[in-house]
């Protein structure tokens, strides 16, 4: 509807300039009155669909063209048939060579239209079409026979001379109108196919995460009393062991060690699955938040944080998940970067909310990781250090929070990781986490 009105809009400066055009250098003898008056129809129709498609998509939104979007659009197409129609019966019919823009109207009808709605405007186009050929108000033109079917005039070089111009800005008119619309058409269902496969993609990857969850909380529950029974064992036989064998005593107590280890894996699968998705919103600094997630991490006394006075700047936020997100991207630059190397945090005014950066001095990503990179499962770590969720669980997380994340990687060069989050802001309402 958007490019018909800018269509629309543009037929009716370049019908206003064409008859001026025509009348005042051309010396073409047209009647002004019904000729601007059907103009002037036409940029009030436009003026009344502009505003009330302003309005009811404000109101209705997409629902709206669910139930009216194909009658409104055949509707307006056969509106602007029989106004031509009327400008052509004013301007010589048939003879016209403005007549090629039934063309126009037909295509846009083809590309966008079907059923029955495209049957009524090609009817509607050949019916005025034939209206045309049976009677039409001859053109007059200063020094130049009229023109009429079968005259001899019609083959005069002077008369000629003009058809074939105003044929030829027919021709250029038509062609540029229709490539423009069909090229912009066919541009936007292809990036509508994208976002569509996109979306499909994205509901199979939190089909995906959810079924891990599932997994993850089944093993946690179903492993939670074996797990507890070894420790218990475990910890009677390090009692009973203690004195009698020292190495007993300390294979005991790394079977409780394991075990541990063990229920710490499978909460942490559960975590890593989303389990922070539906996460009270409360209120912290990007300061406390970077606290938490560096502080206890492995090689934490690498991590530069940029002093700034965002750090202090209030948010309403899922603090756990945005703590989690923190930590992993702190932890991956960690791990990319050379041991004596430094990581970089800084902390950014965006909108109401901030912006998270980490830098790390790493190998970097070339094209085809960085592309893969955030997808769930995908990792270029070794086996047992990694799911592949982190940089999935803190895009997800930006989604959630009406923001976004962005990764810039070169070879050799290090990686930048970015999550903006501007509208989590203290003072407003901030985004539902879920």
């Amino acid at each position: 509807m958007s490019w018909l009105l800018a269509l629309r809009r543009a037929a009716v400066v370049g019908q206003t300039v064409t008859i001026v055009f025509a009348n005042m250098w051309l010396g073409v003898e047209l009647e002004l009155l019904p000729l601007l008056a059907i103009v002037a129809l036409g940029l009030v129709a436009n003026v009344g669909l502009q505003v009330w498609f302003f309005l009811a998509a404000d109101y209705e939104g997409d629902a709206l063209w669910l139930r009216r979007g194909r009658s409104l659009l055949g509707s307006v197409l056969i509106l602007d048939l029989v106004l031509l129609t009327g400008l052509l019966y004013y301007t010589g019919g048939v003879t016209n060579p403005f007549s090629v823009f039934y063309l126009v109207n037909l295509v846009l009808a083809t590309v966008i239209l079907s059923g029955h709605w495209l049957r009524v405007v090609f009817a509607v186009a050949i019916v005025g079409y034939g209206l045309l050929v049976l009677d039409s108000r001859p053109l007059a033109m200063s020094g130049v026979p009229r023109l009429r079917l079968g005259e001899p005039s019609l083959l005069s070089l002077e008369w000629l001379s003009l058809y074939a111009q105003g044929a030829i800005v027919a021709f250029v008119a038509v062609a540029a109108i229709t490539a423009y619309f069909v090229r912009r058409v066919n541009f936007e269902l292809a990036q509508r196919d994208a976002e569509l496969a996109l979306e499909r993609q994205r509901r199979a990857d939190s089909q995906r995460l959810e079924a891990l969850a599932t997994l993850a909380a089944g093993a946690a529950h179903e492993l939670a009393s074996p797990l507890s029974t070894i420790a218990v064992v475990a910890r009677e036989l390090e009692r009973e062991l203690a004195g009698a064998s020292p190495e007993a005593s300390a294979d005991t107590r790394l079977i409780r060690d394991e075990v541990g280890r063990c229920r710490r894996i499978l909460d942490q699968m559960s975590l890593d699955a989303g389990a922070e998705v539906g996460e009270e919103m409360v209120r912290c600094t990007p300061r406390e938040l970077l606290d938490e997630a560096i502080g206890k991490l492995a090689g934490a006394e690498r991590v530069d944080v940029a002093q700034s006075t965002a750090l202090e700047r209030p948010l309403r936020v899922p603090r756990t998940a945005l703590r989690r997100s923190l930590r992993a991207l702190v932890k991956n630059a960690l791990e990319a970067s050379p041991p004596e190397a430094r990581v970089v945090v800084r902390v950014g005014e965006a909108g109401r909310g901030v912006a998270f950066e980490v830098e790390d001095r790493g190998s970097g990503m070339d094209a085809t990781t960085l592309r893969r990179a955030g997808d769930p499962f995908f990792t270029t770590k070794d086996p047992g250090r990694g799911m592949g969720l982190g940089l999935f669980l803190v895009r997800t997380l930006a989604e959630r929070l009406d923001g976004h994340f962005v990764l810039e990687s070169s070879p050799d060069v290090g990686t930048v990781a970015r999550l903006d989050l501007p509208h989590c802001g203290a003072d407003g309402a901030p985004p539902r986490a879920g």
